[in-house]
């Protein structure tokens, strides 16, 4: 008897591992944006690199002023530097200013398109980066979302980005 109970809890966790585990719903999508704008807000950009997953991929089309239009691809690395680079310029002026000059950033999910499984999901969003009432920039993409071990992960985007301030 000991056995089959044994055998029970083993399969339920099985089973809890390989597809509830890695199951996400909207509204875990949804607080998975809210705790990403959290993490920039405090400047953590080691937090959205532990949310990539070992394969990501970027493509990213920026228009600006100065520069024109650049496309460039960039993989998890390159990505989380380019990321705490820009969180340290960030935390630097927010400090110079004593808090006066820090980005805020307006998330506006447009759409998510979450797999029949639920184990994947494309979700098109929209991010507007602000200073005070000025718009320093806006992303449109769309990334793609797995869950492993509990996680949501971003495995891909696709992103265009309008930088008005240069």
């Amino acid at each position: 008897m000991k056995k089959w109970l044994l055998l029970a809890v083993l399969a339920g966790l099985a089973l809890w591992y390989f597809h509830f585990d890695r199951c996400m719903s909207e509204t875990a999508i949804r607080a998975f944006y809210v705790d990403h704008v959290e993490a920039l807000k405090r400047f953590d950009a080691e937090w959205g690199c532990s949310r990539m997953t070992a394969d990501y991929r970027q493509t990213h089309v920026m228009y600006g002023e100065q520069q024109g239009r650049s496309q460039q691809d960039y993989d998890k690395e390159q990505t989380c530097r380019m990321s705490v680079e820009s969180m340290d310029r960030f935390r630097k002026l927010s400090d110079a200013s004593g808090g006066l000059l820090e980005p805020q950033y307006k998330v506006k999910i447009h759409g998510i398109d979450l797999a029949p499984d639920r184990k994947t999901a494309s979700v098109d969003l929209e991010v507007k980066m602000l200073l005070g009432e000025v718009m320093l920039g806006r992303t449109r993409g769309t990334d793609r979302l797995i869950r492993r071990n509990g996680r949501i992960l971003t495995q891909s985007s696709d992103a265009k980005s309008w930088i008005y301030v240069e």
